[in-house]
């Protein structure tokens, strides 16, 4: 089964710009989570969808680490979403996402 917190997530790196670029990752209560084909910049600009949302959540995402996984880098960000609007719809999907598992109220 596969987890109730997958998303695809779109980054970009904001200094360099361009395109934003699309992962998979997952969302929980310590941030996002998503692999990359190469090393994330320190800072990045992020949108998603949240499955059941009509409007994308933008957020700028602070890097705080990278693993190595096989030939792809798993990125662990913080989210800064850019309006209150986002904060509040990541909060309640990360509620109902989490309550299924006893992660979440």
């Amino acid at each position: 089964m596969s987890d109730p917190r997958e998303i695809r997530v779109l980054s970009r790196d904001p200094v360099a710009g361009g395109s934003h670029e699309e992962w998979p990752g997952r969302l929980d209560a310590a941030g996002l989570h998503f692999h990359m084909s190469h090393p994330p910049a320190r800072r990045l600009e992020i949108r998603f969808l949240l499955p059941g949302a009509r409007t994308e959540t933008r957020a700028a995402g602070e890097v705080l680490r990278v693993d190595r996984d096989g030939g792809r880098f798993e990125v662990h960000a913080r989210l800064d979403p850019a309006d209150e609007d986002s904060r509040a719809s990541v909060a309640r999907w990360l509620g109902k996402a989490g309550a299924g598992n006893g992660e979440g109220a």
